[in-house]
């Protein structure tokens, strides 16, 4: 994924922060009552959002572009519902249209299911967020985004498959995680707003639960032993709406006793006047003209004549009715509290221990009950001390503030701490102060934070690596072009001699050869990343190896400028006879890049390269070093190094692309060795890489040299099929001198018109050409059972290439530019029947 696609997707996430913030502060707390303009409204600033995300996208191909459009209009459709969800899709769907491109069809598509989905989620599943909620928003990212993926048929058919390999990895690390975490962000402000309306209702009930029981008013009645009023006070009368007329005389039981609580009343008066047992405290309901019901608690004593026979009761009610409801929704209260995912706190305002805990604080916390209610919050909060914490929560004291907020670490009984937002108020109950705190636990929060840091930080160094690497780029291209364009017209300059001619002829060969470095490099390192490098083991001589780069490097322009450095060999008695199994030109490309990193940041001294066997656990080994006296690497450096891009100085130039440590590290990895290396400041660099004692039979021995000669073609014809009539020239220039009839083809369609009427010996064909691509060509050739060798050559030398042309019947492969001496090798094998 490129530095624009992640600059692209950090630009979505703060507009995807932006909509959260939107639900939470506009649309939660009342989503219920929302007018039909209101819910226009939403639906607008949606799809402004949606339109703001496509302003910032990141492009596949022209005319294709992707952002988190999906994502902000599937959650939307979740949180919001139909009526926003179908204005942002509209307005959204026209800006795309606008847009155009390729890619407007399935832009289109992907706009309208995924705000369909989201909206038929909230329908179908309305108690999604009661469930396991995180499995819900992982559900429906992956069903959006599935049917993202599928909307790809909708492209250009030569888009899709490219559109395919290249978004599903980011669809799914990258969408489908987007979609949860913004799922549970929003989630989180729904509960959060829950739970500040339950603490909301539940100070209003103590307020009202505390006036009723200052009100408390007393029933005072009289009955004889048969049941029959003969008193009753006011209170009673205003309470049943009765006058004293329509009470006295009458059955107590029968006429003002609820039929559930009759009998056992009865029972209970019964047996008291009878004598059969104590008259105990007992609870009835009362039942008013006007059908109002009211629960009275009773108190009892038996009335005496001076005979002392029972001849009836006087009983004094206390009407509970209210505070029994109280009673009941402080227990419903309770029960919210103790099922609260947050933590809840009640402590007293002058010792501060906790008067009350809620099961989630004590659940997270990790202590016992009894244990807990002999703590405070100092106990559990080691980062304040005393006199800290009460000058923290003096302003609510001093009145100057209604609610302090404050964030700290919370201790469990393990030891462990966990970030928590605490909200602390003040209360006067039952003559007391009292503090209640609501603590929120914000790990979430935190390791979200932090990661939108880390995302910041390396979106920024990513950036100015960026700037770096193109500042290289522009010098290492713009420098060898220089060259190449300068000499080469100063070749058509009137009087020039053979020797000058000889001397700007290699002047431009140089630089040719050094900007095709540049673009090797960069083709290694992606080979490398995509796990597309292959190496070509073979026996090596190490030692001629060495010496044959110290010899380059002593007559190279980079050593000659620096005349203040010795370049030394230092090889071991025995390796004249040490043959070693590796891939020779990579060996030599790390050799290359490690002695010219070392020649680059040594001013003077010396830079030695040398080996030697080493025994280890899985057999001997050879280990390669190259030592330098230069200007050693940094700490701050050291795990860096080895990163693509990177250079020791990047506030000034070097030249170099930043590419050939990380080459060598991919390479020397690749067979199985190891490289790193030790340095001091100021003191010098050795870096070292090993190199396995393979096995003989695993390599391919072959003798390369005598394949630089070209075989006999004379009276053979070969046919070279190449639209590119400078790159045909090349090679018919090449060829020419070896007596060979050659025909030309300038693209597929003219080749097989060729091969309908002559069959050459040999086709010299080039993949990408118009009309007919070779590798059409060659599949026609196989089908229609041509007996002819073909080579291909292309410029896109990638390893997924080369084995589609070999799948499809070709017998050698090259990369341009083509080297005679390459040419003559993969012809010399594929005539003498050898795959090259």
């Amino acid at each position: 994924m490129n530095e624009s696609i992640i600059l692209g997707l950090i630009h979505n996430t703060a507009l995807l922060l932006a909509f959260s913030l939107i639900y939470d502060y506009s649309w939660v707390k009342d989503e219920e009552t929302k007018r039909t303009g209101s819910k226009l409204l939403a639906g607008t600033i949606i799809g402004s959002i949606g339109i703001i995300l496509m302003m910032t996208p990141w492009t596949l191909v022209p005319g294709i572009v992707f952002d988190t459009r999906s994502v902000l209009l599937a959650i939307s459709g979740l949180f919001f519902g139909p009526v926003p969800t179908l204005v942002a899709v509209i307005i959204t769907g026209t800006y795309r249209m606008i847009l155009g491109g390729s890619g407007v069809w399935m832009g289109l598509v992907v706009i309208v299911t995924s705000g369909t989905i989201g909206t038929l989620w909230k329908m179908l599943r309305p108690d999604w967020k009661e469930r396991h909620y995180v499995r819900e928003l992982l559900a429906i990212g992956i069903l959006v985004h599935a049917v993202m993926l599928g909307c790809t048929v909708l492209l250009p058919k030569e888009n899709i498959l490219h559109t395919v390999k290249s978004i599903i990895i980011p669809v799914f690390i990258v969408y489908t995680p987007g979609t949860v975490l913004l799922g549970i962000l929003m989630v989180k402000q729904y509960t959060n707003w829950q739970n500040s309306k339950a603490k909301e209702n539940l100070l209003e009930s103590e307020r009202r639960f505390t006036e009723m029981m200052m009100n408390v008013n007393l029933v005072s009645i009289v009955l004889d032993r048969n049941g029959n009023v003969t008193y009753c006070n006011d209170y009673l009368l205003n309470l049943l709406g009765y006058k004293e007329a329509d009470i006295i005389g009458l059955s107590w039981f029968e006429k003002f006793t609820a039929p559930e609580s009759r009998q056992e009343a009865v029972e209970l008066f019964t047996g008291t006047v009878k004598g059969n047992m104590a008259f105990p405290h007992y609870e009835s309901i009362l039942v008013a003209k006007d059908g109002t019901r009211f629960l009275i608690s009773w108190n009892n004593t038996l009335l005496r004549n001076t005979d002392g026979e029972i001849i009836g009761t006087a009983s004094i009610g206390e009407n509970i009715t209210a505070r029994r409801a109280a009673e009941e929704q402080k227990m419903q209260f309770a029960n919210i509290l103790e099922a609260s995912l947050n933590e809840i706190y009640v402590f007293d305002a002058e010792t501060l221990i906790f008067k009350y805990v809620n099961y989630g604080a004590q659940n997270n916390l990790g202590y016992p009950p009894d244990r807990i209610r002999e703590m405070t919050p100092l106990d559990i909060q080691p980062d304040y001390k005393p006199t800290a914490f009460r000058r923290l929560l003096s302003p609510l004291k001093n009145h100057t503030k209604s609610i302090v907020v404050y964030e700290t670490r919370n201790k469990r009984m393990d030891g462990s701490y966990y970030p928590v937002e605490i909200h602390v108020q003040l209360f006067e109950y039952t003559h007391e102060s009292i503090y209640l705190a609501i603590i929120q636990d914000i790990t979430l929060r935190k390791q979200s934070e932090k990661k939108l840091i880390e995302a910041i930080k390396k979106a920024e160094e990513n950036d100015r690596l960026k700037s770096i690497f193109l500042s290289n780029m522009s010098h290492e291209i713009r420098t060898p072009m220089n060259a190449i364009i300068g000499f080469s017209e100063l070749l058509n300059k009137p009087g020039i001699d053979d020797s000058k001619r000889a001397y700007f002829l290699e002047i431009i060969r140089n630089s040719s050869n050094r900007l095709l470095q540049i673009i090797n490099d960069i083709l290694d390192t992606s080979k490398i990343e995509a796990g597309q490098f292959s190496l070509h083991l073979t026996e090596c001589d190490l030692e001629e190896i060495i010496r044959k780069c110290v010899a380059a490097f002593r007559k190279s322009d980079l050593l000659l400028g620096k005349p203040g450095i010795e370049l030394k060999v230092n090889l071991p008695p025995e390796s004249s006879s040490l043959k070693v199994i590796s891939d020779k030109n990579r060996l030599q490309q790390v050799l290359d890049n490690l002695i010219s990193n070392a020649i680059k940041y040594t001013r003077k001294g010396t830079v030695e390269v040398g080996f030697a066997l080493r025994t280890t656990n899985t057999g001997q080994e050879v280990e390669v070093y190259i030592k330098d006296t230069g200007i050693g690497i940094p700490e701050e450096m050291k795990e860096l190094i080895f990163e693509r891009f990177r250079q020791l100085e990047e506030k000034g130039f070097h030249e170099g692309a930043g590419l050939g440590l990380s080459i060598s590290k991919g390479i020397v990895e690749l067979w199985g060795g190891k490289i790193w290396f030790t340095s001091r400041v100021k003191l010098g660099t050795t870096f070292y890489f090993t190199i396995p004692m393979l096995k003989e039979q695993h390599a391919q021995n072959r003798n390369e040299a005598a394949e630089d000669e070209m075989i006999d073609l004379k009276n053979k014809t070969v046919l070279i099929a190449e639209d590119d009539y400078s790159s045909f020239l090349y090679l018919k220039e090449i060829l020419e001198g070896v007596d060979v009839k050659i025909l030309y083809a300038e693209n597929g369609k003219e080749l097989m018109n060729i091969l309908e009427s002559k069959l050459p010996d040999l086709i010299i064909l080039d993949i990408h050409m118009p009309v007919k691509s070779g590798l059409a060509c060659l599949k026609e050739i196989q089908n229609k059972g041509l007996n002819v060798k073909t080579i291909v050559h292309t410029a896109y030398a990638m390893a997924d290439e080369r084995a589609r042309c070999f799948e499809a019947g070709c017998h050698g492969y090259l990369a341009k530019p083509i080297e005679r001496s390459e040419l003559y090798r993969v012809i010399n094998r594929v005539m003498k029947n050898t795959i090259a």
